[in-house]
């Protein structure tokens, strides 16, 4: 968990306009296609021409940039975004400071980011299971060790490997966490949560939930609304894989910098006993991808 965190001092309605300011004088008026008819004692643009290429008044814009006006709509914000040529991150990062709701465009661009760096880290691991989460507890990529664990090579589809769709579906996975099913269980749902009423969920998600929401375990814990930036501890944990026996398990997750979207957990045996068992577990598994068939 994250107990610790660092926030600008400003307020949200200040940081907003503080950051509008400071774009709107990084832009030359050549730039923008805006004239200099007279000499101008600031550089970038002056907030008329601002609220002029964005087609909002001059006093709404005023008040945004100020920080006297409430927080603007998704629309206004995209045209001031526009207005003053925002790159992708900065889009991103303007409506992140206003708390709305950030534009598909700038999404799909965030999620466009190659992972293939990590997909070949994960893949190259060789005493340690390593896999790739979306937030919806979909697997995308995962290593020989893990599916070992996870038993996902064995499913026919993205659809049946997903977390929540496999442990309802499952017994395997009320035996694999023992005592600690319903704590990861809840989780798992939290996660899920928070990724499926934030954001546009993908096809996949909505498939997920249809089914899940049939299933009274998942009727009780969405109805208690809780939501979960982890899966599991970080350890150590037991867990049990019939052909192996017992495996004592530390865990670490990775979030990418260049795309949050997705989690990388890392698997490494706690002691003796659980590192003599790894090579007859990655012998159970075989490396692949949500998309693969089963083998």
């Amino acid at each position: 968990m994250r107990n610790h965190e660092v926030r600008d001092p400003l307020p949200s309605l200040a940081r907003l306009g503080a950051f509008l300011r400071s774009r709107r004088l990084l832009l030359a008026p050549e730039h923008a296609g805006v004239k200099a008819t007279r000499k101008r004692r600031t550089p970038g643009l002056r907030r008329e021409e601002v609220a002029a290429l964005a087609g909002i008044s001059l006093d709404w814009y005023t008040r945004i940039e100020v920080g006297t006006g409430a927080v603007p709509s998704v629309q206004t914000l995209v045209a001031i975004a526009r207005a003053l040529q925002l790159g992708d991150l900065d889009t991103r990062y303007l409506f992140e400071i206003a708390g709305l709701p950030i534009p598909q465009q700038q999404r799909a661009a965030a999620e466009t980011v190659p992972l293939a760096a990590l997909e070949h880290a994960i893949m190259n691991t060789r005493d340690t299971a390593g896999v790739m989460y979306d937030l919806y507890g979909s697997p995308l990529c995962w290593n020989a060790a893990a599916d070992g664990l996870f038993r996902w090579s064995t499913y026919p589809d993205a659809f049946s490997r997903n977390m929540i769709v496999a442990g309802l579906n499952s017994s395997y996975y009320r035996d694999f966490f023992g005592k600690d099913f319903i704590t990861v269980a809840r989780n798992v749902v939290g996660m899920f949560r928070r990724a499926y009423t934030t954001t546009d969920a993908p096809p996949l998600a909505h498939r997920v939930y249809e089914f899940a929401k049939t299933q009274p375990i998942f009727q009780e814990m969405w109805s208690e609304h809780s939501v979960a930036d982890e899966y599991t501890l970080p350890g150590p944990m037991l867990r049990y894989v019939p052909e192996v026996g017992e495996l004592c398990l530390d865990y670490t997750d990775v979030v990418p910098l260049h795309d949050p979207k997705v989690i990388v957990r890392f698997i490494a045996p706690h002691d003796a006993p659980t590192i003599a068992k790894l090579a007859k577990l990655v012998k159970l598994g075989r490396p692949g991808r949500l998309s693969d068939p089963a083998n």
